[in-house]
């Protein structure tokens, strides 16, 4: 019986490990405001961005996709009950906690 649950946890525990290591590659960086520019590092390349060669700014918007509010939506209106009224947003017509 141990056997078989170290065939199936140790691959599961190295995917951890794997997926671990690609979050770090991909989604790790640091960012340096100097006096020439900005100098962005990642595990993986280093930039320098001149501020004489930015030609314009603007703020970033960061908005979800329109399939995900989509798909919010239709689940929030799968529920059932009161269960569809607090997963739309909105606050339940009797007194309880809503956090």
């Amino acid at each position: 019986m141990a056997w078989f649950l170290i065939l199936i946890l140790w691959p599961l525990a190295l995917v951890g490990i794997w997926l671990l290591w690609q979050m770090a590659w991909y989604a790790a960086y640091e960012i340096v405001i100097g006096d020439d520019g900005l100098h962005i590092s990642t595990p993986h390349a280093k930039t320098t961005n001149l501020f004489k060669d930015i030609a314009y700014f603007q703020p970033l918007v960061l908005r979800p996709p329109r399939w995900l509010i989509i798909l919010s939506w239709l689940g929030a209106f799968a529920g059932k009950g009161r269960q569809r009224i607090g997963a739309a947003g909105r606050p339940p017509s009797r007194p309880s906690l809503c956090c």
